[in-house]
């Protein structure tokens, strides 16, 4: 008599499907603990300073608002590209009216997304009017120090600087705004 085969541990789970089901359910919950490290790493590398200027940061929180707007509106961009890319097939070969129709949604859906960044991007430049800049953080993912290196300064630059903000190893000590040299000791 021969003895039974020994079963592998693969066999005694349910279904592969159940494992791969589970496998990725996993991975996407774990996915927004990955972004949040990842954008946590980019922020360690700089520290923002102020100045006795309660408006020196309205410069650089314009620019800011600005770049935010401009990755919103090509989102928008995009988005507009890949569902147009689908209507015009549609308007083409199947059916006209459902293709224009659907088309004229796009439009309406593009139109909508580039006033919803306009009207968010105009409100954020009203808050840069206040003292302060409230909500606004220069090394943050759109702001002029986002590109600091490690262990950077990011010092509210003089009045002729178009981004409001400079990378330094030091501030000026004496004013708060631009870079120092040499650094004061530790």
């Amino acid at each position: 008599m021969t003895a039974p085969a020994e079963e592998h541990w693969f066999d005694r789970l349910a279904t592969r499907r159940q494992v791969l089901t589970g496998a990725l359910g996993a991975i996407a919950l774990a996915l927004p603990l990955v972004r949040t490290a990842a954008a946590r790493a980019t922020h360690l590398g700089c520290s923002a300073e102020t100045s006795n200027n309660p408006h020196a940061c309205q410069t650089g929180c314009f620019y800011a608002t600005h770049k935010k707007f401009l990755a919103t509106s090509d989102g928008c961009d995009a988005e507009y590209d890949i569902s147009y890319g689908v209507a015009l097939p549609i308007m083409l070969l199947i059916n006209p009216d459902l293709g224009a129709l659907s088309a004229w949604l796009q439009l309406a859906q593009y139109t909508n997304c580039l006033d919803l960044a306009m009207t968010r991007q105009k409100a954020e430049a009203f808050d840069c009017m206040q003292p302060g800049c409230p909500g606004f953080d220069p090394c943050g993912k759109y702001g002029p120090c986002a590109v600091c290196l490690e262990g950077a300064k990011c010092c509210p630059a003089p009045d002729d600087n178009q981004l409001g903000y400079v990378c330094c190893a030091c501030c000026n000590p004496d004013t708060g705004e631009g870079c120092g040299a040499p650094c004061p000791g530790p």
